[in-house]
Formats: structure tokens, C-alpha cells, sequence
């Protein structure tokens, strides 16, 4: 049956790639049995019902296939490989997640110099057993908008200098980037370079938990479109530059557990900022900038050497405010009216080895979502 066929309610699917996931189900140890039903009788038919599979209503091609579960250890995963040769029977896919999936590292070999994945703008490998031969894998997709490989065991040192990022090729239209929790090491400003081919594109920069190094370059200006920015657990270092105060669309910053140093001058960041998390550097000097963050819903500033007053009127415009974290900061000074009477409602107050008072705040009893 190699012509789509339509029912009332079910939709038959294409015959060879019916046969492809029936095989992709063979490759699976699918303990928590999230495709076991997938081939049995009453479906056996109709893969664009199977679960974790979608079709293009049309044409009944299958564009998704997602086995992403509630969590990583109750997903099914593969036994037998190369998994990446029934990826190739599926030339319309548009979407492919399989997060915490055990999957083996590609063999290029396997893959041709085709458009077999051009198609796919959706890709999710994290949680993996993934290594640096994934590379020259990641060559075959050219249009990918959204690139999840975060958790596997990526790291600066590849065959032929073909590493990260330059193994992004021209996916110009890269939207979200995560590739966190590896051993990716370099210099952040060659790092960004390389990924100036998506710089009008790129909303979603994800490298956290790995060994990159170097300065915070004012070349993430030039990156107008970010939305979120999280460089946290690296190795970088040298003050922040004014030039992040230049991303219009910024909401959440992380350059948290770094080795940042020097001050945090005001009106430096954006003002539609949401979460700023700044903790365990060696930031200095006072704090003024937060009060003109009226967007912040989530502050951590703990563990620097921050210095200075903060009062009442740093915080009044910070209605949305939810999480606060200050402590650390021996030279802090928090001194609030005891009758002044907080805008917002934290879940979350930390205060430890700061100077509070002289008095406790009593505004803090309105607190009632702690």
C-alpha cells in the first residue's frame, strides 16, 4: 500500500515508512511500553495513530516522531544500531525527539551526501550517549530551527577541526540552541563567531555546565534577537560588558558560577529582564541596577562581594518580583522601613550572612507564599 489511503476516522499511513518505525520499534528495549502497541491488530494499519507518531494530514506522511516521556528514565531506548538508518526511511519528518534514549553514537558512514534529512527543523538527541562523531552527522541537517543536545558527551576536541559550533553548517534559521552539561571547552568570543550565521534568528542560547573560558564579548550584542542568554557554570571571566544592555528582547540572563568580576553598572541591562541570575562570581560594588528591572521575577545575586545599601526604594517598582537571593554578600547592607509594606509576594527569600537591619522588616508577615 503505497498510496495514502483515508478513512472516517484513521488515517492509513505510507506502507514504507509504516515498515521503517515497525522496524524502529524492533531496534527499542521499550521497557515502560510507550511503543508496544505500535503494529497490533486494529492499528496495525493506521501509524499515524501509533502514539508518539503524527502525519501530514494530506499527504499521510509522517513528519513527527516524538518518544519523549513524563521523564528520561521511562523512556524506551535502542538496543541495536545504527539507529540513524530508519531515520533515513522517513524523508518527510519535520520533527524527531528522542531524549534519554541510549542511543549510540552515528556512524557517518551510514548517512548519504542527500536531502534524506533536510526536512527535519526539530531535533532533540539530549540525554544521550552521544560523542564528538556526531559532528560530522550533524552536516546532513540544513534547517533546523530548534537543536537540543544537552547531557550527552560532547567536547572540544574533534577529528579534521569539524567541532563546536561549526558543525551548524548554514542552519541560518536556528532558533533555539541547547548544548549544555558537556566538556565543550574555547574561547566564548570564537564561540560566537562561529555562530554568527544565525544571528538574526537565534532566541535561545543554552551553553551552561561546560569549560568555555575567555571574556563575556561585546559580540552577544549583535545577537538582537535573544531571549534567553544562560552561559552559567563556564569558566569565564572579565566584567560584564554594557553592550548586554543592547538586547531588546533579553528576559532571562545567566552568567552564574563563573569567574566575572568587577561591577554591575545601572541601566546596564534590559529593562523587560525577568530572571537575572548573577550568583558565585566575584561581582562587586553596589546594586542600584536592580531597581530599574520593573519586568524581574526572579533575582540571585548571592556569594559576591556586593557592597552598599539596598532600601525600599530599589524595590517598590519590582511588583512581579517572586525570588530574591542577596545572602553571601558580607558587605550588603539591607535596610528596609519596618513599616513599609512590599508590592509583591516572594516564594523565595534569602538573606543569610548580609547586614539586615537594624530592625526586621515587618512587611515580611505579608509575605505568605513562603
Amino acid at each position: 500500500m503505497g498510496i495514502p489511503e483515508f478513512g472516517d476516522e484513521k488515517i492509513k499511513c505510507v506502507q514504507k515508512e509504516k515498515e521503517a518505525l515497525l522496524r524502529l520499534k524492533g531496534e527499542f528495549l521499550d521497557v515502560p511500553g510507550r511503543i508496544s502497541s505500535w503494529g497490533n491488530e486494529g492499528y496495525k494499519q493506521y501509524c499515524c495513530r501509533w502514539r508518539g507518531v503524527d502525519c501530514d494530514d494530506q499527504t499521510c506522511n509522517v513528519i513527527k516522531l516524538d518518544l519523549c516521556g513524563p521523564s528520561t528514565s521511562s523512556l524506551p531506548y535502542f538496543r541495536v544500531e545504527p539507529w540513524q538508518e530508519t531515520m533515513l526511511k522517513l524523508p518527510f519528518l519535520q520533527v524527531l525527539s528522542l531524549p534519554g534514549s541510549k542511543l549510540s553514537p552515528p556512524v557517518p558512514s551510514v548517512l548519504p551526501s542527500s536531502n534524506s534529512l533536510m526536512s527535519v527543523s526539530t531535533l532533540d538527541l539530549s540525554s544521550n550517549n552521544l560523542s564528538t562523531s556526531i559532528y560530522t552527522w550533524m552536516y546532513n541537517f540544513s534547517n533546523l530551527t530548534h537543536l537540543d543536545l544537552s547531557g550527552n558527551a560532547l567536547d572540544g576536541r574533534t577529528p579534521d577541526e569539524v567541532g563546536f559550533p561549526r558543525y551548524l553548517g548554514n542552519n541560518i534559521n536556528l532558533k533555539l540552541l541547547r548544548v549544555f552539561s558537556h566538556r565543550l571547552d574555547g574561547q566564548l568570543l570564537e564561540i560566537m563567531k562561529n555562530l554568527s550565521c544565525m544571528i538574526d534568528s537565534l532566541e535561545y542560547l543554552n551553553l551552561q555546565a561546560n569549560w568555555i573560558d575567555g571574556s563575556l564579548s561585546e559580540i552577544v550584542a549583535n545577537f538582537t534577537s535573544l531571549r534567553e542568554l544562560r552561559l552559567g557554570r563556564n569558566k569565564l571571566n572579565e566584567s560584564i560588558p554594557k553592550v548586554v544592555g543592547e538586547l531588546p528582547s533579553l528576559i532571562i540572563l545567566d552568567f552564574s558560577w563563573n569567574e566575572i568580576v568587577g561591577s554591575v553598572p545601572d541601566l546596564f541591562l534590559p529593562s523587560l529582564l525577568r530572571e537575572l541570575y548573577l550568583s558565585h562570581n566575584q561581582l562587586s560594588g553596589l546594586t542600584k541596577f536592580i531597581g530599574h528591572l520593573p519586568k524581574l521575577e526572579k533575582l540571585y545575586l548571592d556569594s559576591n562581594q556586593f557592597e552598599g545599601t539596598i532600601s525600599e526604594v530599589d524595590l517598590f517598582k519590582l511588583v512581579q518580583l517572586r525570588e530574591i537571593d542577596l545572602s553571601f554578600n558580607a558587605q550588603l547592607h539591607i535596610r528596609i522601613s519596618s513599616n513599609w509594606i512590599p508590592p509583591f509576594q516572594l516564594n523565595v527569600i534569602r538573606l543569610a550572612n548580609c547586614k539586615l537591619g537594624p530592625h526586621f522588616p515587618n512587611g515580611q508577615r505579608t509575605q505568605s507564599s513562603f
